[in-house]
């Protein structure tokens, strides 16, 4: 299982020069008790910039240029990571940057957001998404005063944290037999347990099959 965990703008604003926009010990706080004792999944750059291993977590980094030392795990690719943690019952966290959210966005199960309603001057940005496909459950609401900005701006600013989930149940009441596939609607993307009932005598009511979707899409063919 795959989640996404960042703190961002209200323009989706994610890093300037190598290093997070905002300072936010709450945030941080929430980062630690949410990951602590998992997996966590980063590119070469954002663990140079963190400098070091993070503490009683594992530590995955996506490199072909890193070697592994203590406390560090090498995956080459993004499909590595794809074929090892997809499918996994263990939830593993992609923690920046840029180019591992815009990928593995596509494949999350669950998006951890703490949003910072204020602007701020940025580099990289955490990808766009449709918020209306997900489930949202408001983890937190805060006020962080005298929040240091870009390191030379600071006041008072609001932040939500806000977990998005794609994981349910899909109950599907039609679609057609084709080709000794089923071809039913999928609304959303991620990953799900589909429970098919067809007017068709050949498939039993109540099958229940599981599939994986990276992108948007208006029909998913699937064999059961």
């Amino acid at each position: 299982m795959i989640s996404l965990i960042a703190a961002v703008g209200k323009n989706n604003e994610l890093g300037l020069d190598n290093h997070l926009i905002f300072n936010i010990p709450g945030d941080l706080k929430f980062f630690r008790n949410t990951t602590l004792g998992k997996t966590v999944i980063m590119g070469r750059k954002t663990y140079e910039s963190i400098g070091k291993p993070l503490p009683k977590r594992i530590n995955i980094v996506v490199s072909n240029s890193l070697k592994e030392t203590d406390g560090i795990t090498i995956i080459n690719s993004f499909e590595e990571v794809l074929e090892k943690y997809l499918n996994s019952e263990e939830e593993v966290f992609i923690i920046g940057g840029e180019s591992l959210y815009n990928y593995f966005i596509n494949y999350a199960q669950n998006i951890y957001l703490t949003k910072v309603y204020a602007n701020a001057v940025a580099d990289k940005y955490f990808p766009s998404f449709d918020e209306n496909n997900y489930n949202q459950t408001l983890l937190g609401e805060n006020k962080e005063n005298n929040l240091e900005k870009n390191k030379d701006n600071t006041g008072d600013v609001n932040t939500d944290t806000i977990i998005y989930q794609t994981e349910g149940n899909v109950n599907i009441k039609s679609g057609e037999i084709k080709n000794n596939k089923i071809i039913v609607p999928i609304e959303k993307f991620g990953l799900y347990k589909i429970k098919v009932e067809l007017s068709n005598g050949t498939v039993d009511c109540g099958a229940e099959t599981e599939f994986s979707k990276s992108v948007l899409a208006s029909t998913q063919n699937y064999t059961m």
